[in-house]
């Protein structure tokens, strides 16, 4: 076919055309030595050619004109820099937000050979390795389940990752006389990995630098203050740093990973992407703190969870610290604990903003251990008075809002991800790998736009027909936000269905799981699948896919009941008829 001779003659001309890269502007205030250097992940070719031009390219990027003004540098690129010369050399990225979605998307466009430049906002978190994070106060922790994990190996980063995580293998409860009862989990193909957050972010970023050093350059205490469409189709991104200067960046790429208050997405909110902010009628806060001296310790006894979701008696021994542990107390209130590498549980205290134990408890380390005692005195044994003082002083932290973005995730060559586009409670474990399933599926839309712009280009003038251009980035953007759309909004509803108030909202969270599991064990898969909270984990659906598969479910147990019921009336109608012949006679 046409295509195929295209593809053909691209990849001949690989073979036998030598270099023609032209050079990338650089920021006025980037000074750093991998200005001039080619990703380590570009073809050989690209290396040795770049090598004997260094010195033309800082002859050349010295060229680009900077005009200044009070605080405000702006670099443009060189007059020469066309649209379809850019398509030849390594396009640029602007990644605002350095969290672990940004770091993630870093990842994937270094590898796809974008000169990236990423900004954020807070402060750089300790090296991984770093003594800091035997602080339980640090940061909150996160799961990394099947779609994290997933994802971080296709960017090629899960092995850093899981360097610094301890591994979750099922859920401890304890009785009131202290006894701890483990609960495996056997019918899961993967086995939750946990760690901070923030230690998460930090085990990114030295991924970045060591692997794509090259390519990427991280700044933190760097915010984003506006975003501005121009006519050579790239998008200007206008920073602050701490000290006020203000200055801009030029880009070919922009994605916004700044979370749920997204600068980024108030820019596309002018270009027809809007988001839906629910009113949080469930309201939650939140307090942390440390559980220790759990090293070494073993569960009492110990359960097994099978595949066909049944429960056997097991002999195997479980430490505390391999699980994650849960309660709930008459009153409402709920903690969860899971479990760092460094020995010790976080354990995050659920309650509502009204409740007076909690709200007008006294700061010292005596009322907080009276609380605990009269909720949770299990959990005794491993709080220690200074973590019971300083639970007892701080205020709570509230949970996010659920939103999302609609009917678009894009405008141009601007996109959202993470938090940016589905920001969720954390009861299910979804907000970080979401996130870096949104940056695999960004990635990929951004190859296949690119292979299909150079099957339709019949040119031999491309040098590398896997790099992408400015008309690929778009059509890549546009068929991410197709894609994508639907489960980010899905996920925001599906979660939120979870999270309904009072005992109705009870009700309608644990009256679905019972029947998803009876009918799945009654019918099997076919006619009904697993709960909906179990299919948000399930890789064999996307976040869309499992919302529609569900409601196939529910029509199909309405049909049944229905069924049953008809049956039922058709019987007791006969017996009633029966038994009124019978005693006409």
């Amino acid at each position: 076919t046409d295509t195929a001779m295209t593809v053909a003659r691209n990849t001949l001309a690989l073979r036998r055309r030598s270099l023609n890269t032209q050079p990338q502007y650089a920021s006025a205030s980037r000074t750093q030595a991998h200005t001039t250097t080619v990703c380590m992940h570009a073809p050989r070719r690209v290396r040795r050619a770049a090598h004997e031009l260094r010195d033309v390219r800082l002859v050349q990027s010295s060229t680009a004109t900077t005009t200044s003004t009070t605080n405000i540098t702006v670099t443009e690129p060189p007059e020469s820099n066309t649209r379809d010369e850019r398509s030849r050399t390594r396009l640029v990225a602007g990644v605002v937000g350095g969290g672990p979605g940004g770091l993630a998307v870093a990842c994937a466009l270094a590898k796809r050979g974008y000169d990236v430049r990423v900004y954020e906002a807070l402060s750089q978190p300790p090296p991984p390795d770093s003594k800091e994070w035997g602080n339980p106060e640090r940061s909150y922790q996160l799961g990394i389940g099947a779609r994290g994990q997933n994802a971080l190996t296709e960017l090629g980063a899960w092995d850093a990752v899981l360097a610094n995580c301890q591994p979750a293998l099922g859920r401890l409860s304890f009785d009131d006389e202290g006894n701890s009862v483990a609960t495996l989990r056997r019918d899961k193909l993967y086995t939750t990995q946990v760690l901070q957050r923030d230690r998460l972010q930090s085990a990114l970023l030295s991924h970045v630098r060591d692997v794509h050093g090259s390519c990427v350059n991280v700044k933190f205490g760097v915010e984003c203050t506006g975003v501005e469409a121009r006519s050579d189709k790239r998008t200007a991104i206008t920073l602050r740093d701490a000290e006020g200067i203000e200055s801009t960046i030029l880009c070919d790429l922009v994605i916004g990973a700044d979370g749920a208050a997204s600068a980024v997405r108030s820019y596309l909110a002018e270009n027809g992407v809007k988001s839906r902010r629910y009113v949080d009628d469930n309201k939650l806060v939140y307090k942390t703190l440390a559980l220790r001296n759990i090293t070494g310790r073993f569960a009492t006894t110990t359960k097994v969870t099978m595949p066909d979701g049944s429960t056997e008696p097991s002999d195997e021994k479980v430490r505390f610290d391999e699980t994650n542990w849960g309660g709930r107390s008459k009153s409402g209130i709920t903690f969860d604990a899971l479990p760092t590498s460094d020995g010790h549980m976080i354990c995050v205290v659920l309650f509502k903003p009204d409740d007076e134990r909690l709200a007008k408890m006294e700061p010292t380390a005596e009322a907080a251990r009276n609380f605990f005692k009269d909720l949770f005195p299990f959990l005794l044994p491993y709080m220690e008075d200074a973590d019971l003082e300083r639970f007892a002083q701080k205020s709570p932290k509230n949970l996010p809002s659920f939103s999302y973005t609609y009917p678009k995730l894009h405008h141009g060559n601007v996109a959202l991800l993470g938090d940016a586009i589905h920001a969720v409670k954390p009861y299910f474990g979804q907000g970080v790998n979401s996130a870096f399933e949104d940056v695999v599926i960004l990635s990929k839309a951004l190859a296949m736009a690119t292979a299909r712009v150079n099957a339709r280009t019949s040119t031999e003038a491309m040098d590398d027909v896997t790099v992408d251009t400015p008309d690929s980035v778009l059509e890549g953007l546009d068929e991410y936000s197709r894609e994508r759309a639907k489960d980010a909004e899905s996920l925001v509803k599906v979660s939120r269905s979870f999270d309904r108030p009072g005992k109705l909202g009870t009700f309608l969270f644990v009256f679905p799981l019972i029947l998803d599991t009876i009918c799945n064990k009654l019918f099997g898969p076919a006619l009904c699948e697993k709960s909906s909270i179990a299919i948000l984990s399930d890789m064999k659906y996307s976040y869309s896919e499992g919302a529609a598969r569900k409601r196939r479910d529910r029509f199909v147990q309405g049909a049944i009941f229905a069924a049953i019921l008809s049956f039922v009336l058709f019987v007791a109608r006969g017996v009633f008829s029966f038994v009124r012949a019978a005693i006409g006679s």
